[in-house]
């Protein structure tokens, strides 16, 4: 494993998932005061996910090949053990479901995107 790849890659996938984190808390909620608050937490949680995005897809890589079907096997993965539980919020009385879909939606594609970006810095170069 090339750690120097794994951590280029853990940025790039980290920037996407704090984007998509961003967005999401800030179209979500009214109160602006709490984006500054939670900015820490917010970049420190999209740092370790976006570590586990990059250092899961270089465990990935040469059992399952390079490319986008490496990438969309590994954010599944990763987004069902983040999420999992929280698929069952769906079937919950009066959640709308439109809102319950939106939040799998986003939530599988940052994850999906990131190990994506992560997997595309660790290409192997030839010799």
């Amino acid at each position: 494993m090339n750690w120097k790849r794994i951590w280029t890659g853990a940025a790039c996938a980290t920037g996407v998932i704090a984007l998509f984190d961003f967005f999401t808390l800030r179209f979500g909620t009214s109160n602006f005061s709490l984006l500054g608050l939670t900015s820490v937490i917010l970049l420190s949680e999209a740092f370790v996910q976006g570590f586990f995005c990059s250092a899961f897809y270089a465990v990935a890589r040469p059992r399952l090949g390079p490319g986008p079907k490496t990438a969309i096997i590994v954010g599944t993965a990763l987004y069902l053990i983040k999420y999992g539980l929280g698929l069952i919020w769906m079937l919950a009385p009066g959640i709308p479901v439109s809102a319950a879909f939106l939040h799998v939606i986003i939530g599988w594609g940052k994850f999906v995107l990131a190990t994506y970006l992560a997997g595309w810095q660790y290409i192997e170069k030839a010799p």
